[in-house]
């Protein structure tokens, strides 16, 4: 899960051209917004976005809001991830990504 993601740091793998795009992408987000999550090394902010490209790619676009909430990301930067990760990460779940923002929320 994407809570794993944001606190292991692990990955040592050389980022991917796609990975790059979207870390500076979230880069930039989170060097205006104050909070701590601009400290998260490029391998974290990559194994979040991998975390949430799969979940998409599952269907699970409410799973992987959820995930980012629960990791410590506002709500806004919830959606600016998920919409980097859509921009990157995972173009083809675009379309599935606008229909769901589209959807009213259940509840």
């Amino acid at each position: 899960m994407v809570a794993t993601a944001c606190s292991s740091g692990s990955s040592t793998a050389p980022l991917t051209a796609q990975q790059k795009s979207y870390v500076t992408s979230v880069r930039g987000l989170f060097s205006q917004d104050g909070t701590g999550h601009a400290q998260h090394s490029d391998g974290q902010l990559a194994e979040v976005g991998d975390s949430t490209c799969k979940l998409m790619k599952a269907g699970k676009m409410d799973q992987a809001y959820s995930a980012l909430e629960s990791s410590g990301y506002s709500r806004g930067e919830a959606g600016e991830i998920e919409l980097s990760v859509v921009q990157t990460l995972c173009p083809d779940q675009r379309s599935a990504y606008y229909k769901w923002t589209s959807t009213p929320a259940q509840g």
